[in-house]
């Protein structure tokens, strides 16, 4: 049995707070190791707006380079018009790791335990998602807090609301606030100083900095 962590997100691009989350999550929970698994559609997202899959799985693979314990995953979660949902996601992951184990003849380890590592404002957004009352009881939610510049937060946003509002919908959940001081960088943050060619050299490992100059990324407005 792994303990398996589930880092999700456009990651456009990759930067230091998305691997100071993962770095919180393996420590603090003694996972295993940490996938991280670029969005292919970003639901939340029009697609003008964010990088071809190919340049984030890059970004993310030289991010995470010199992680022994983070890996980078790339699936094609089964989709719903222009939409792709977190439970196919993990059906997806369940599958392919009990695949792994078993090519590699450890059956007995096939039932592997789930972290899904999320930020505070997506976790508010749980009692609306698809296929919650599947979904939910099989992780167990590691909860990120929110940047220091991000919008006060409001009752509805907090982890304790969102727990009160899926318990009346009748929806056991196990989780935990990790325990960090969110660093203040953003991807669109990354986004604007490439588009103002200010240097990003603080914000993003070197490798990420490197590629996207490489490759010229984030030239054009909205990307």
């Amino acid at each position: 049995m792994q303990r398996l962590g589930i880092f999700g997100g456009t990651f456009n691009p990759p930067h230091w707070g998305h691997l100071h989350i993962a770095e919180a999550a393996l420590h603090q929970v003694q996972l295993d190791q940490v996938l991280w698994i670029p969005a292919v559609v970003p639901p939340h997202r029009k697609g003008q707006d964010v990088l071809a899959i190919a340049h984030r799985l890059e970004l993310v693979k030289r991010a995470i380079a010199p992680h022994q314990s983070f890996a980078l995953c790339c699936v094609d979660p089964k989709t719903a018009g222009d939409r792709s949902y977190a439970i196919d996601l993990l059906h997806q992951l369940e599958t392919q790791y009990t695949q792994y184990i078993s090519n590699n003849h450890e059956i007995g380890s096939a039932d592997n335990q789930w972290f899904w590592i999320i930020g505070q404002d997506a976790f508010a957004t749980l009692p609306r998602w698809y296929r919650r009352r599947d979904l939910i009881p099989r992780c167990t939610w590691l909860v990120a807090p929110r940047r220091p510049l991000s919008p006060a937060a409001t009752p509805a946003a907090t982890p304790a609301a969102t727990i009160q509002i899926l318990q009346s919908q009748g929806i056991d959940i196990r989780w935990q606030q990790l325990d960090l001081s969110p660093l203040d960088i953003s991807s669109s943050q990354i986004r604007q100083r490439v588009g103002d060619r200010l240097p990003i050299d603080t914000l993003v490992p070197d490798a990420v900095r490197e590629y996207i100059e490489e490759k010229r990324l984030y030239q054009c407005p909205n990307l």
